[in-house]
């Protein structure tokens, strides 16, 4: 499983400016949860950070929403999935 930060308000948003925040931040976990929490961050952004090569990634997959789980073979599972539903899933394999 990898996570990226994907704010999906795109450039020159708060969102994105958080994301490259958390990605610069010296405790990514920390920061990352601060930014849940609304709190303020004091990393400020960084070069060659990763936010823009991962929004970059997601519109490659043509995501217009989080969460999103993109499968190994390129399946999109948009939106909030159950357990139960992607435990099956996963078990199971696409398309079964």
């Amino acid at each position: 499983m990898r996570y990226l930060l994907y704010p999906r308000t795109g450039p020159n948003s708060s969102s994105w400016t958080k994301a490259e925040q958390v990605w610069c931040s010296a405790n990514r976990n920390e920061a990352l949860t601060r930014a849940k929490l609304g709190q303020e961050l004091p990393a400020k952004p960084c070069a060659n950070n990763a936010v823009a090569r991962s929004y970059a990634l997601g519109r490659d997959f043509a995501l217009d929403g989080t969460p999103a789980i993109v499968m190994a073979d390129g399946e999109l599972l948009p939106g909030y999935v159950p357990p139960d539903v992607l435990a099956k899933h996963l078990k199971d394999g696409p398309g079964r």
